[in-house]
């Protein structure tokens, strides 16, 4: 008797499953994804007041709020948050994001446009997603010689890219030894840009990671939300497997908050890569803590975001997922239940070999060249990322549970005269859906 391998098995099972949660998901007219913005010429370019020195994370406090870290100026601001157009649609998404996906091509030449500058001199340093009209939030920063300046940039799906506004009057809070006297690593990347790492807000409290310049270097500042006058520092400490050493050092790069019997704790993902999580109930003022290390999740990689969320398995059962972004690396599925059973556990006390990994279960998919991820709505992750034919920064979207887009691959599916046999019907309505999805719905196969 045949049987289709367990992999094929997987695939058709996944392939169902998000069938399934696309159902209902609105076909755009267009053709094809939002033509490039023609370049505009440097020598007429206006450049534009931009109001923070270098932001270098963001977050939502609320659906009305932005927070933004400003890394040289060692300073959090809340920003208003308003209403664009996407929550005003009649026919917005009931995901609780814009219809269809975000599908921005030459995106560096349009935020150079805006931000009066050439895309050499654009760098893209955070994205978050509003929670309700689904636009992207970016941080952008535009740099000339040694002077730096950035700004927030909202770019909805539409590509109509737009500053956000900065009132003099924002609230704010300075964070304790967040400024100083820095240097540059290699002589070329200022340690300033890692004064803010991640921001993250819980039940009430807004929590920072960064490099501080106090004489304990790797810092976890908290203060409330709506942003509060005192700010508690609690210094952080962690052994790194692969460097067989404690870490003080070393700022945690992405952060989320995982519950685990009932207690919430902080999972932190530092550089090359150690897995670490500690009970938030440690995070106090004057602390000193030392993290639990549970993975070593690969050698030579900077994590770059941390989301947790819940998508479905293969046989579409809801499954709780811990989702790593990598630089270096493939970027990273794990469990969520292996997360909490690793944090139950002793952790990793002991050295362990450059080669291996113990990676709780984590399944690496095929995202690359990608430079932020933020999550978009229930069936989407928004993905900054490099194209890598041209080398453009693009704002695009990818299926959850599926992490791959059908249009960046010339497959035998795509030549003409191809059939679908009968057993390959699965396969077609997955990559019809797909390709509606990815904004080509003339390229549907009947």
């Amino acid at each position: 008797m045949n049987r289709k391998p367990k992999a094929q098995e997987a695939l058709v099972g996944l392939m169902i499953c998000t069938l399934a949660l696309a159902c209902g998901k609105r076909q755009t007219e267009a053709e094809d994804p939002v033509e490039s913005a023609e370049p505009a010429a440097p020598a007429e370019a206006e450049a534009a007041s931009l109001p923070f020195g270098s932001v270098t994370a963001l977050a939502f406090g609320d659906a009305d709020t932005l927070l933004v870290a400003d890394s040289h100026r060692g300073r959090v601001y809340a920003l208003p948050a308003p209403a664009g157009p996407a929550a005003e649609a009649d026919d917005a998404d009931d995901a609780g994001g814009a219809p269809g996906g975000f599908q921005l091509r030459d995106l560096d030449t349009r935020l150079a446009e805006l931000l009066g500058t050439t895309p050499p001199q654009v760098r893209v340093h955070d994205m978050v997603v509003h929670p309700t009209t689904g636009e992207a939030y970016l941080a952008v920063a535009r740099s000339g010689g040694e002077e730096v300046a950035s700004a927030v940039v909202i770019a909805p799906p539409s590509g109509e890219l737009r500053l956000l506004a900065s009132p003099e009057d924002a609230p704010s809070v300075v964070l304790p030894s967040a400024t100083g006297e820095g240097f540059a690593f290699y002589g070329y990347f200022p340690s300033q840009d890692l004064t803010f790492t991640d921001l993250l807000v819980h039940e009430g409290k807004l929590y920072v990671a960064g490099l501080s310049h106090a004489e304990f270097d790797s810092t976890l500042w908290s203060t409330t939300f709506p942003l509060g006058e005192a700010v508690a520092t609690t210094t952080v400490e962690i052994f790194h497997g692969i460097h067989d050493q404690q870490e003080t050092r070393a700022p945690i790069r992405a952060m989320a908050v995982v519950d685990v019997d009932g207690t919430d704790h902080l999972v932190a993902a530092y550089t090359c890569t150690p897995l670490v999580v500690f009970p938030l109930s440690g995070i106090v003022d004057g602390a000193h803590v030392t993290g639990k290390t549970i993975g070593e999740m690969g050698y030579g990689n900077t994590p770059s975001d941390m989301l947790v969320y819940t998508t479905q398995d293969a046989q579409q059962q809801p499954m709780e997922v811990l989702f790593l972004q990598n630089a270096d690396r493939a970027a990273q599925v794990v469990p969520l239940a292996a997360v909490r059973e690793a944090a139950r556990g002793e952790g990793i006390t002991e050295s362990v070999p450059l080669n291996e990994q113990a990676s709780l279960g984590a399944s690496s998919i095929p995202m690359t060249n990608v430079l932020e991820v933020a999550d978009q709505d229930p069936r989407h992750l928004a993905v900054l990322r490099r194209d890598a034919r041209e080398g453009d920064l693009e704002l695009i979207s990818y299926l959850k549970g599926v992490y791959f887009r059908l249009s960046d691959f010339q497959s035998e599916y795509e030549i003409p005269g191809y059939t679908y046999a009968e057993a390959q019907q699965p396969i077609r309505q997955f990559q019809n859906m797909m390709k509606v999805d990815e904004g080509y719905p003339g390229h549907v196969r009947e």
